[in-house]
């Protein structure tokens, strides 16, 4: 076997997804993925609005809860962050602003 042949890497299930399953096939499996997107966007929705629930100051009050739903804030903005769906975008940046520690000045 020839050297080259051995160092071949054949694609990834990734790679792969992108081309038909059968050749005969006519659509490719491009439309199924955006099925699949919307339906990701569809529970990050969700999801989010969990979320929000969490922030509410009436839920979350201990530093523990808060240090939990910060967390849960960071995973939701990490999987929002390849979304195309606008309101994803907006409640991660709702619940970004809600997590930010609120200053207060004093005028003494």
């Amino acid at each position: 076997m020839a050297l080259h042949a051995l160092l071949a890497i054949p694609p990834a299930r990734s790679e792969r997804a992108f081309t038909p399953l059968i050749s005969s096939q006519e659509k490719p499996v491009r439309p199924e993925l955006t099925k699949i997107d919307s339906a990701l966007d569809e529970a990050l929705v969700r999801l989010g609005a969990v979320v929000m629930r969490l922030a509410d100051p009436a839920v979350t009050r201990t530093a523990a809860e808060h240090r939990a739903l910060a967390g849960s804030v960071r995973q939701f903005a990490l999987c929002a962050e390849r979304s195309a769906d606008p309101r994803v975008h907006a409640l991660r940046n709702e619940l970004e602003r809600r997590i930010k520690p609120v200053l207060i000045w004093s005028q003494s």
